[in-house]
């Protein structure tokens, strides 16, 4: 099992997007669209990540849910989904909400669409990891 941070919304839209982020979630999914820089997130997405993984879903640096793929990645294209806030995840996984944050938690690594806890040692890295371990003893 990995633990994971990411970003979710559409390019240049992290502000606006922010109010339908929930919504994504309890409909059970996470994504990532199409853009120029983004081949390497999208094949860890597609070729990396795996079922069982822990994902938490940031806002720069601010934790909004922990989240565990329940399922191999997919594509969609815009036609098949009828909600126009989640239309632009060309790449998806489903997941299962695990917890929200309550708003008060941050992580320093506050930079990047999808990143891997690669180094379980880093503050980000620990805070992800002790979140799920109080989930878990919950």
């Amino acid at each position: 099992m990995n633990y994971w941070h990411m970003q979710i919304h559409p390019s240049g839209q992290a502000a606006e997007f922010a109010p339908h982020l929930a919504g994504i979630l309890t409909r059970g999914i996470i994504g990532l669209g199409e853009w120029p820089q983004g081949a390497a997130a999208i094949r860890a997405f597609h070729e990396t990540m795996q079922t069982g993984d822990i994902v938490a879903v940031k806002r720069g640096g601010e934790l909004v849910a922990l989240v565990e793929v329940a399922g191999d990645a997919y594509t969609a294209a815009p036609a098949d989904d009828p909600d126009p806030h989640s239309r632009w995840m060309a790449h998806r996984r489903p997941v299962r909400v695990l917890d929200w944050a309550d708003g008060s938690a941050r992580i320093p690594h506050n930079r990047g669409t999808l990143v891997r806890c690669a180094d379980m040692q880093t503050a980000t890295s620990q805070i992800i990891r002790d979140w799920h371990h109080r989930v878990q003893a919950a």
